[in-house]
């Protein structure tokens, strides 16, 4: 729950909840009841599948936290009368950059990468399916490139960072359990895991700060709130349905036998 000084309004807090749990409802139904999630959780996924993956999700991880650093520019003005946002995001921009180290959480996943036998190279250089395209560009020109875009819609994008933590509780237990992958090697799922559902090191957790400050940019009246056919509570659905391109795309394309994937599409 939304906490503090940002609880202003009992409407938009009201909002602000429906928007969550509708994303968290459709999250659970397009990603984590996800075909490759539940082979996954069996130990039943190929390893060609999670190579896929890791080489389409990769440019995401990249791609990503540099975005939220200029999204930070224009909500800036936005946190000037609530100090201790302003502090949850420089906190969560340096856990971003520099857990466990120099680099942050995308020198986790590269090593992740190496112990399945994905060379460096190949990572680097692999050509995105177009699921994995979808959703990268989506998610970094929405949050960099996009200054018409009203800021409540970015945040409420934003939302699908916390159930993404229990997406990477599952992987961490079903390549622990089944696929003979060290603790160290999949470290990139264990730090998302308890960086995105909980407060860790002195770190709000990342999904509370993304509601906060969504509530807190709906409650500025300095800001423009939504756009007809828009609003925040399609934009948290359309992130995930997003992300579920990316899922669908590489099950598809690498699964030597998969199920078949429908995609339900945004509905109201």
């Amino acid at each position: 729950m939304i906490t503090g000084s940002e609880k202003k309004d009992p409407a938009t807090l009201e909002r602000v909840e429906r928007a969550h749990a509708r994303m968290w409802e459709r999250y659970r139904e397009r990603i984590l009841r996800h075909p490759m999630m539940r082979e996954l959780s069996q130990g039943t996924l190929p390893m060609e599948v999670i190579r896929g993956f890791v080489k389409n999700f990769h440019p995401f991880v990249l791609g990503i936290n540099t975005a939220v650093r200029t999204l930070y520019k224009r909500e800036l003005e936005s946190m000037k009368n609530s100090p201790r946002l302003e502090e949850a995001f420089i906190e969560k921009a340096a856990d971003e950059f520099c857990t466990p180290g120099p680099g942050g959480h995308i020198r986790t996943l590269e090593r992740f990468a190496a112990a399945v036998a994905i060379p460096r190279e190949e990572l680097v250089e692999a050509a995105l399916l177009p699921g994995a395209l979808a959703y990268m560009d989506g998610a970094t020109a929405l949050l960099a490139h996009s200054p018409n875009v009203p800021l409540p819609e970015i945040r409420a994008f934003s939302l699908h960072e916390e159930p993404f933590g229990e997406f990477c509780r599952i992987w961490y237990d079903a390549l622990i359990a089944h696929y003979g992958i060290a603790p160290e090697d999949a470290a990139y799922f264990d730090i998302h895991y308890r960086a995105d559902l909980s407060e860790h090191d002195g770190v709000m957790a990342h999904g509370e700060y993304n509601k906060m400050v969504l509530l807190n940019l709906l409650a500025n009246e300095n800001f423009p709130k939504e756009r007809p056919g828009w609003g925040i509570e399609n934009m948290a659905l359309l992130a995930v349905e997003l992300f579920a391109l990316l899922l669908d795309d590489v099950y598809q394309a690498c699964h030597p036998n998969p199920q078949t994937v429908i995609r339900a599409g945004l509905r109201v």
